[in-house]
Formats: C-alpha cells, structure tokens, sequence
C-alpha cells in the first residue's frame, strides 16, 4: 500500500494507482507498507532514490541500516510489535529523509504508527514538513516502548510478590511462564531501544537538522528519553534474571 500525506491535509490520500502518478509537490509523509515494486518504482521516481528491498532492510550491519546516499538519508530501526501478542516480535521499519519530505518503509502494523498518523489527521499542523514528521513519528515510538516496559515491569512485580509470598508446595509453571514471557518482551525493547540511538545519532548528520535549533533540540531530547528508558530496561532484566534464578 502507498498513502501520502500532503501539507495541511485532513488525512491521507493512495497513491501509485495509476502508471503516470506522480508525487505531490506539497507531499510530507509519504507510507509504504507492504509495498509492491510498482509502488516502490513510483516513489523511487518521484524522489530520485533507490529505496531499500525488504532483504536489505533486515541486514544487521550499521552500513547497510544508516546511510547517506544521493542526497537522501537511510535510516532503519528495530521496532517492537505484538507486545500484547502471544508471539511479541522485532521487525525493521526504515526512514528516509528526502528534502523536505519523508518516506517510511514498513511490512509491519507497529501500533505507534497508526496512532502518530490518527493523530496527524486531525492536527495536521503535527506534520508541517518531513523532518518535524520523523521526530514525532519517533516521539510515538519511544513513548509506546516505554508503556510496553511499564506494563512488563508491573507484570514482573506482581509476580515478586506471587514467588515471594507463595503458600509452601506451590508450583512455579505458571510463574516461570509470565517472568519468561516478561524477558522477551524486555529483550526485544531493548534491542529496539539500541537500534533507536543509533538511528537518532546517525539522524543528526542530515542536513535538514544542521540549520534548525528546534529540530536538533528535539532529537537530542529524544536520544536522552531512548537512554533513560534502556537503562530501565537494564534493570528491568536484572530483577527478571534474579527472579528466575
């Protein structure tokens, strides 16, 4: 699917349905989810770079996840999804700032996602160009990893008290099963976490940043949130790792 948000639209408008579309001048966030290559060709023409294949984007290596290329700035995150889930999960979501505009790859429904994007169509003044769009899209990351640890470590002391006060004879299954559900959901937002200060760091080299005070003012205020909350994180895994053992 390709949407497009246009400066000052109420919403999102599709996008690539034709063969001879083009990119909105006025464009300011423009979504590829699960894109075909027709949609990815489409936009590929209308900003004046190759985007990154699904292969690449699941690539580890620093260089193949933050790039400069082209005037064009690659970043690529880990992000949390299904935290509720049976199956919690980390997949790739990448950024690219492109002038003013930005464009997000994605084959996931991260939930911060719809949430940002709700939240732009009724305030469009949330997204007046792409690189205010990318700082707020990442505010909504890293405010939805710090709730998924908040509920984690709510659930990690309830089950202290579960361990701690258990009648004599009382079996662990139930326990050990919540505490380790617990740890994977605490591991996965750390590597998001991890992945995330490496992308705000790379961010700041974009030249769409070096001009603006507020801008650089908001990353760096986000890259502080990102270290206050892994070193949660950190703890968080001790108290589970104690607890287990």
């Amino acid at each position: 699917m390709l949407r497009v948000l246009r400066q000052g639209a109420p919403g999102f408008e599709p996008g690539g349905h034709t063969p001879d579309w083009r990119l909105p001048a006025d464009a300011v966030w423009i979504e590829l989810v699960d894109p075909t290559r027709a949609e990815e060709v489409a936009v590929e023409q209308s900003i004046g770079l190759l985007l990154p294949t699904r292969e690449e984007m699941a690539e580890i290596e620093a260089s193949s996840r933050l790039y400069q290329e082209d005037g064009g700035t690659f970043m690529t995150a880990t992000i949390l999804v299904n935290a509720e889930g049976e199956l919690p999960t980390a997949a790739p979501v990448t950024f690219v700032l492109a002038g003013d505009k930005l464009v997000t790859i994605r084959y996931v429904e991260p939930r911060a996602f719809s949430v940002f994007a709700a939240q732009a169509e009724r305030q469009p003044s949330l997204c007046p160009h792409g690189p205010q769009t990318f700082l707020g899209l990442l505010d909504a990351v890293v405010d939805r990893t710090a709730d998924i640890l908040e509920r984690t470590a709510s659930e990690v002391e309830t089950q202290s008290r579960a361990i701690f006060g258990r009648p004599r004879g009382v079996a662990f299954e139930k326990i050990l099963s919540r505490l380790g559900r617990a740890q994977n959901v605490n591991a996965k937002a750390r590597d998001s976490l991890v992945s995330l200060a490496r992308l705000l760091s790379f961010a700041s080299l974009a030249e769409q940043f070096e001009g603006d005070r507020e801008l650089r003012d908001h990353l760096k205020s986000l890259q502080r949130d990102v270290q206050s909350i892994t070193d949660h994180s950190s703890y968080l895994s001790g108290n589970i790792t104690f607890l287990l053992d």
